[in-house]
Order: structure tokens, then sequence, then C-alpha cells
């Protein structure tokens, strides 16, 4: 929100003071069109915090709409003009019964006589995130008997039918839902289930589906065009019961201060350890727990050895330490050698290059739009990250911290992954359902391998000349490397999230936000031959070969999974930030770093 500075009156006139924001509104944004689907949720996850933030205090704002969202240069969102708000409890009304509010935004309950409270706000987002996805309003026509007919009766529109993924058919549906009783709980509730329209799965598992057998591999299947969501428990309480709580503390005074919401998930219910967050007045960083009873003590300066060698840790992994980095991290990957961790900022359009021995943010370099992919290419001592809106792929210079080549790639590209031995980058392309392959020393495209639909994320086992690539099916498409021909898949019971390869045992590990789980998977027979369950909603894999361990970050549960790759079971639960999407390990220091937090975006490091 925009913090208000003061407010009175001068010579009869009444005014207000409050910050200059250098930008446009989401309104005259959207005057050009509609915008990408990661766009779009950033977005509107930073609104709905905001007016979650209201609630809290027993607020309604009544008349959220683009052109009360403010956006700075790097799409950071300000919420403005709460001049009609009203505590809950009051109707939609005017004492004269005259409607207050935007038409086109507005919740059926707000045309009637009575209670309109927190859930209308709900309604009025899920209008916005419906415009941001297709460039229009949630229902046709400029006269107010069609804009009250609409919402009054009219089915909630699907953003598919304007080209936007058909997972967002079920967010608008529920967001929209002419019964107040059937949205979302919370605004935030809502953004998170549009940050999983993109991020995540949200199918359930088939119940019968048969377990994956050793068989010769199965070849993609169709994409289902309407993926149904997964049924979760809220997020947050009911609005109406906090601002019970709180009615006395907030009575009518105004939100006039930024606000910085964080998501309190309890991780609780296991046999598993679990880390208990405390806070340490260090610097910058925040230390968030300890994996056992009694504290462990540390590595001395920092994790960065002075020889280039480390012993194999045998103690369990605690968490260290947590660095700020840009806003959205998203992609993490790790140069060992220059002692770096290189995060992907999807919202400050910008990577941080991380000290892993300082642990402090060296340098920030901008790039292209939204990015999300990177990999470290210890060959040429270069950094490969994909630009999600841009189309395209920002080769850096890690010995002088400049982009030194753009390369166009197909639509929507996610995953990166390098082949150092072969000099070959591999990059999925999400909406043209397909891999570039990048040849890393002309910076040139030498190849498309069609994938099947919506490939993401990418793992090579390089020593068997095996490129493996999650899709939007509950499948992974196998390339040979050295023809570059797509030789079979592997089927999962969900669709998979994650993945990464430990090279030496040929084994993949992938996860799966559908079953909540991680697939063992043998990168030759292509047969899985493990599963472990894990926290809510996993997405980013690393392994660690030398310390037998695989880490999953689970999106929906706040929490990385600690895996022992050789009893096949989760030995641990490390509390992070929230929605940790990515991660990465250093095979020298064999410490774990970890990116959350899309709003503000932080790494965490996870030492042993």
């Amino acid at each position: 929100m925009v913090p208000i500075h003061t407010y009175g009156e001068i010579d009869g006139r009444l005014f207000v003071d409050m910050r200059l924001i250098e930008g446009r509104d989401l309104a005259t944004v959207l005057a050009s069109g509609s915008m990408s689907p990661s766009r779009a949720v950033h977005i509107v996850e930073q609104v709905a915090h905001a007016v979650y933030a209201a609630h809290k205090i027993g607020l309604v704002h009544r008349d959220i709409k683009p052109s009360n969202i403010l956006l700075d240069e790097n799409d950071f969102a300000y919420l403005i003009d709460f001049g009609i708000a009203r505590v809950l409890g009051e109707t939609g009304l005017t004492g004269t019964d005259a409607v207050v509010g935007t038409l086109r935004y507005m919740a059926p309950e707000r045309f009637k006589v009575g209670e309109a409270d927190a859930r209308s706000d709900i309604y009025a987002l899920a209008c916005v995130l419906y415009e941001c996805l297709t460039g229009g309003a949630p229902f046709p026509g400029d006269s107010i008997e069609q804009q009250v007919a609409g919402h009054l009766s009219a089915p909630p529109p699907r953003p598919s039918d304007s080209g936007a993924p058909p997972a967002f058919d079920a967010v608008i549906a529920t967001g929209m839902a002419k019964d107040p009783a059937q949205r979302y709980a919370t605004p935030v509730d809502m953004a998170r289930a549009a940050r999983d329209a993109i991020t995540v799965p949200l199918r359930l598992p088939d119940p019968n589906a048969q377990s994956p057998t050793a068989t010769a591999p199965i070849q993609v299947a169709s994409w289902p065009s309407e993926p149904t969501q997964q049924a979760q428990k809220p997020l947050h309480r009911d609005p109406r019961q906090e601002i019970a709580e709180n009615r006395k503390r907030a009575k009518r005074s105004w939100v006039v201060a930024a606000a910085v919401i964080g998501l309190v998930v309890a991780l609780g219910g296991t046999s598993l350890y679990l880390l208990r967050p405390h806070t340490s007045t260090a610097g910058s960083t925040q230390t968030t727990g300890s994996a056992t009873a009694a504290p462990l003590s540390a590595p001395s300066g920092g994790g960065t050895p002075s020889s280039g060698v480390t012993a194999v840790p045998s103690g369990p992994p605690t968490i260290a330490t947590s660095v700020r980095v840009g806003n959205g991290a998203f992609g993490v990957a790790v140069d060992s050698a220059g002692h770096t961790a290189y995060v992907a900022n999807t919202g400050s359009n910008s990577v941080s290059l991380v000290d892993t021995g300082s642990r402090t943010v060296t340098t920030t370099i901008a790039v292209g739009r939204h990015p999300v992919g990177v990999a470290v290419d210890p060959s040429t001592r270069t950094v490969y990250v994909t630009n999600y809106d841009d189309s395209s792929v920002s080769v850096i210079d890690i010995a002088n911290g400049t982009v030194i080549a753009r390369i166009t790639v197909g639509s929507h590209p996610g995953g990166v992954v390098v082949d150092p031995d072969a000099r070959i980058a591999y990059v999925t392309n999400g909406d043209s359902a397909s891999v570039s392959v990048i040849d890393v020393t002309t910076h040139a495209v030498t190849a498309t391998v069609p994938t099947g639909k919506g490939p993401s994320r990418v793992a090579i086992d390089r020593t068997a000349h095996r490129l493996f690539v999650t899709t939007a099916d509950p499948t992974v498409t196998v390339v040979d490397t050295t023809n570059r021909t797509v030789i079979g898949s592997v089927a999962l019971r969900g669709r998979p999230a994650g993945i990464a390869i430990d090279t030496g045992s040929h084994t993949a590990y992938i996860a799966s936000g559908d079953d909540a789980s991680v697939s063992f998977v043998d990168t030759n027979s292509l047969s899985v031959i493990a599963s472990v369950p894990v926290g809510q909603r996993p997405a980013g894999v690393a392994v660690d070969p030398p310390t037998n361990t695989a880490y999953v970050a689970n999106y929906s549960g706040a929490s990385v999974s600690v895996i022992d790759t050789t009893k096949r079971i989760a030995t641990g639960i490390l509390a992070v930030g929230n929605n940790p999407l990515a991660i990465a390990v250093d095979p020298t220091t064999h410490f774990a770093y970890v990116s959350s937090d899309l709003n503000h975006g932080s790494l965490t490091v996870i030492e042993r």
C-alpha cells in the first residue's frame, strides 16, 4: 500500500500527502492488451497481500480495479484509493441507495441492500486477474444494465477462451463465484491458486491409476485441456474471524504504511525433525533454524574451503542464514569454483550474484523480462538465464559480470541446463513444446527438439547421453543427446515439477506436485524404482551424491524435504521462506541454496 505521510485542511481544501510513485497504473498498462500469466500473477499476488492486510484490521477496500493499482518500473505494485473503504459490517449501498464502486469489478452482493464483506474484494481482485490475463473486462458491454446483468446472472468467464492457460479457469470461477461462501477464504488463497496455475500442477492424481512398471518407454500422452483444481485447506483463517479479534484495535483507522505480510505455515504431525525459526541480529541476514535438539556449530569462514576440497559431512543439514536478493527469486545455480550463487529474479528482471563465502549480494545484473531459469557453464565461465517473457536467453560473462549475448529461442523459455563436455546448453520452450539446443561457443541455436506439451524443467545424464524434460503431462520426455531425438518417456502418477539427476548412479529424482512425492527413476531403463512422500506441492529438486542426499523445495509447504537417497526415505523437513521454488547444491561445500519469498526474494543457505 502507498504510505500516507499526513493529511489535513488548508484554506478550506482537504489534502492528503502520500508517497510519489514513479510509474503507471495497471489500467494504462492493460490499455495495450493482456500480459503474460507470470506477470499477471506477480502483480495480483502483491495486491492480494495488501488487501489481506486491510481485511485483518476490519477494512473492505470496495474499489479494487486496475486504475487503483500503481506499478513502478520493476512491477512492484501499490494499492491506492481507500476513499470509499468501509469497516466490515456496513452495507454495500450508501444511505441513498447509490452504488459506490466501479461496475466492471463489483461483486453481485454489492448491488443489493445488505452486508457486503471482505469477500467482495476477492471477487473484484479475480476480475482484475481476468483482465490481466485476457486484456478485457469479465463481462461485455458499457451500459449499467449490461454490467449489472453480467455480475448478477452470467457465469464466470473463462480466461482460456481468450488464450490464457486453462488452469486459470478454475481460479476465476472460484474467485468470481456468485455466492460469497463459494469464493476463496482470503485474497491470499486466491493468489496462491493463481501461482499454482503457472508453477505446479493443480490436478489430483487418478487413484485408480496403476503404478509405473519397468516396461519399455511409453509415448507422451495428450495434455488435458482443463485440469481440476486440487482441494486445499485455506492458507489463512477466514478474515471475519481475525476481524473479530482486531476490531477494537482497528476501529476506523486508515492503513497508512506499506504492508509486508509473512505467510506462516505450520509444519506439524510428523515423525521427522522440524526446524523452529528464530531471529538473528547479525547484518541483513536471518538465521532461521537448527535441525537438531542441540545447536550444531557452523563451519568457520562462511563455508568457503581454503584448499578447494571439503571432507564429506556426515551430520544432518541445518539452516544457516537467509540472504535478501531481488524480487521474485526463482531459478538458482551455483558456481563452485567461483564461490558464487546465481539467482534469477523474475520480478526484478535481474540476476543476483551471491558470494557463498560472505553470503552477501556482490552485484546485480540486468537481463531480459521475467528471468526464471539459470545455469552455469564452467567450461566457458558463463551463465545462461532464460527470459520467460522475451523468449530469449541472456549469456553472462562470469569474469566481468556483463551480458555478452542474447539468444532468441522458443516461446516462454523456462528450464536450462548445460553439458560442459559437449559444450551445449538445452532450454525448454513452454509454449513451443520444444527444447532449443545452443552451442555455447557460438551462442547460436543449432537444433530444436519437439518434446510434448508444456516442457518446463530439464536435467541431463551426461554419461548416459540422455536429456530429461518435464512436461504438462504426467510424463517426462527423454531425448538422446547424441542424435537429438526423443527416445521415449517416463510415466509418473502425477505431473512432474522439478528434476535432478545423479549421473554416477544414473538416477533421476523427479518431484510431482499432484501426489506430493519424489520418484526415483533409472535413467537407463526409464523405470520408476521408488517413490518417497515429501511436503506440499514440491517444485525444485537437487541432489548431492557424496552425502547421499536429495533436497526438495516444497512450494506450498514453505519447507525443504531432506531425502536419504540410499535408504530412500525422507529424514527431515527444514522450514524456509514462503513459496520455495528452486534449489541447487555446491558440490564442494555440500551446502544447498534455496530461492523463496516471491514478493521480496530470499536465498536460504542450508549447511551440513
